[in-house]
Protein backbone atom coordinates (compact mmCIF):
# COMPACT_ATOMS: atom_id res chain seq x y z
CA UNK A 1 0.00 0.00 0.00
CA UNK A 2 1.54 3.29 -1.10
CA UNK A 3 1.38 6.50 0.65
CA UNK A 4 1.19 10.58 -0.23
CA UNK A 5 1.50 13.64 2.38
CA UNK A 6 -1.59 15.13 1.68
CA UNK A 7 -3.92 18.20 3.92
CA UNK A 8 -6.36 16.09 6.32
CA UNK A 9 -9.89 18.25 6.75
CA UNK A 10 -10.58 16.99 9.75
CA UNK A 11 -6.90 17.18 11.56
CA UNK A 12 -6.15 20.89 9.55
CA UNK A 13 -2.84 20.10 8.73
CA UNK A 14 -0.66 17.89 5.89
CA UNK A 15 0.10 14.47 7.86
CA UNK A 16 0.29 11.19 5.74
CA UNK A 17 -2.20 9.24 3.94
CA UNK A 18 -2.91 5.75 2.84
CA UNK A 19 -4.18 5.26 -0.78
CA UNK A 20 -6.95 2.39 -0.17
CA UNK A 21 -8.84 2.75 -3.23
CA UNK A 22 -6.40 2.98 -6.62
CA UNK A 23 -7.72 3.47 -10.34
CA UNK A 24 -6.81 0.68 -12.72
CA UNK A 25 -5.35 3.33 -15.29
CA UNK A 26 -3.34 5.98 -13.17
CA UNK A 27 -3.54 9.40 -14.39
CA UNK A 28 -3.79 12.39 -11.62
CA UNK A 29 -7.29 12.93 -12.63
CA UNK A 30 -8.54 9.83 -11.56
CA UNK A 31 -10.25 10.17 -8.20
CA UNK A 32 -8.52 7.98 -5.21
CA UNK A 33 -9.63 6.57 -1.54
CA UNK A 34 -6.98 7.84 1.16
CA UNK A 35 -7.25 7.27 4.72
CA UNK A 36 -5.75 9.57 7.36
CA UNK A 37 -2.86 7.95 9.45
CA UNK A 38 -3.69 9.79 12.56
CA UNK A 39 -7.62 9.97 12.20
CA UNK A 40 -8.59 7.68 9.92
CA UNK A 41 -10.99 9.61 7.79
CA UNK A 42 -11.55 8.53 4.35
CA UNK A 43 -11.72 10.96 1.32
CA UNK A 44 -11.87 10.67 -2.49
CA UNK A 45 -9.52 13.15 -3.56
CA UNK A 46 -7.51 13.79 -6.92
CA UNK A 47 -3.81 12.84 -7.45
CA UNK A 48 -1.46 14.64 -6.82
CA UNK A 49 -0.10 16.58 -10.35
CA UNK A 50 3.10 15.27 -11.71
CA UNK A 51 5.66 17.68 -11.81
CA UNK A 52 6.64 19.01 -15.46
CA UNK A 53 9.69 17.10 -17.56
CA UNK A 54 10.21 20.59 -19.04
CA UNK A 55 11.38 23.92 -17.59
CA UNK A 56 11.06 27.33 -19.74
Amino acid sequence: MSSEVRFCDRCMRRTRHDIVVEPEMATYKRRRLYRCSICGKESWKRGLRPSSEISY
